[in-house]
């Protein structure tokens, strides 16, 4: 697995309504197309249905948090008709990583 910088504090850097709209967009997100979620020993994979606003949505939210969460990759890609979430770091990160994408 490719290194994560270790400089990086496992926390989100956003702070009052910019996290809350964040988290908005990620609960609707979820109730919409969220097929399955699994934490692993480096973060979690999130299975979503497929489309292209689903697509769309994920993308750009992975993108928006490679900014705020950087102690972490965020990789979205399609396979066998839906869509993919992977989030890793490092194994004693992973815990932050479960934290944001609970709920």
């Amino acid at each position: 697995m490719k290194s994560v910088d270790d400089d990086q504090p496992a926390a989100c850097t956003l702070e009052g309504g910019d996290q809350i709209t964040r988290r908005e967009r990620w609960v609707r997100l979820t109730e919409q197309a969220l097929l399955a979620k699994t934490a692993t020993e480096h973060g979690a994979q999130l299975r979503f249905r497929g489309g292209d606003a689903v697509l769309a949505e994920l993308t750009e939210l992975a993108a928006l948090e490679r900014e705020c969460c950087a102690f972490a990759r965020w990789n979205v890609d399609e396979l066998d008709g839906e869509i993919r979430l992977q989030v890793e770091t490092e194994p004693a990160k992973a815990p932050a990583v479960w934290a944001l994408l609970d709920g």
